[in-house]
């Protein structure tokens, strides 16, 4: 177990759907006459399953629904099936169809669309839907100084196939020992297996206080659950928290401090880094960012010297 500057991870368990045991379908060499790609291998939940063939068909009609029951599945699916082009057909499962986890069997019904010998009328094959993963970043500590009495955490929870804001708001509760829990805000970027989460307004007492952050995976048809105790620093120390290597936008180094610093001090000669002759910084709250160019770095040394102070002149 690996203690952190304000939390501590412990993976309760994890395993994946009983279907990750099934056996998988490879298709006949026969088949290589007639189809050139099709959906296998391991999928999102999200995708559409496709058979291409390897000649034209003149007579398909485009993106409408093929009434005829080309596709079967199991487990079965629900969904509707269309052409994409003249050669490749695609059924699209409904919403929520395809269970993460899961190795589903199919068959398409290639005889129905070009003839074929008795024996190669069905073609058989197989794909397997991700199983659903996460991880947990907690990557920042805000306090500000208008109000260092309150601070925020946020991080990011990763996804390993996409997952619904909705299911991710219920998976996640943060605690505090014999008290009611904190609201926990879930936003979402372009991805839709990223989401980025917040907690705002908890509150600070002079010594250290501890919370439990938990994350539920049966919201998101996970079985992984996740604990961390995540510690705030009391009022009581001036301190610093994490230091963290940055590449974007520039290459640099994060220190998270306990408080808020004071912007009128002047921290060059207060933060040294041996090997690196320069640097830009930057102090915003409780967060200052060096700037400097890597150059052939493979290891870095960082002296933050005791005289930097708080924007309450608390000494480190």
């Amino acid at each position: 177990m690996k203690r952190n500057y304000f939390f501590i991870l412990t993976t309760v368990f994890f395993c994946l759907f009983s279907c990750k045991n099934r056996e998988e379908i490879k298709p006949s060499a026969d088949f290589v006459p007639f189809v050139s790609a099709y959906t296998g291998g391991v999928i999102s939940s999200q995708s559409a399953i496709r058979v291409q063939l390897t000649q034209d068909l003149p007579a398909v009609e485009l993106h409408a629904e093929v009434k005829d029951k080309l596709f079967e599945f199991s487990p079965s699916l629900k969904g509707k099936t269309h052409w994409i082009s003249n050669n490749c057909i695609e059924f699209v499962p409904d919403s929520g169809e395809l269970k993460q986890g899961t190795v589903y069997h199919a068959g398409f019904k290639i005889g129905k669309v070009i003839s074929m010998d008795e024996k190669l009328e069905i073609f058989p094959f197989s794909f397997r839907v991700i199983p659903q993963d996460y991880s947990v970043e907690i990557d920042d500590y805000s306090v500000s100084a208008s109000n260092n009495q309150v601070v925020k955490i946020s991080g990011k929870i990763k996804f390993s196939d996409v997952a619904r804001s909705d299911d991710v708001k219920k998976m996640i509760s943060l605690n505090e020992k014999g008290k009611s829990s904190y609201a926990v805000t879930i936003a979402q970027e372009g991805n839709a297996s990223i989401f980025p989460f917040s907690v705002d307004n908890i509150t600070r007492e002079k010594t250290d206080k501890e919370f439990v952050l938990q994350f539920s995976g049966k919201y998101v048809s996970s079985a992984k659950n996740l604990k961390e105790t995540i510690i705030i620093p009391g009022m009581d120390k001036f301190r610093v928290l994490s230091v963290k290597t940055i590449e974007e936008p520039e290459n640099g180094i994060r220190i998270l401090f306990s408080e808020p610093l004071s912007e009128t001090q002047d921290i060059r000669g207060l933060i040294d880094i041996p090997g690196v002759s320069d640097y830009v910084y930057q102090i915003s709250g409780n967060k200052v960012t060096l700037f400097f160019e890597k150059k052939e770095l493979k290891e870095i040394e960082l002296n933050i010297s005791e005289y930097i102070k708080s924007f309450e002149d608390k000494p480190l």
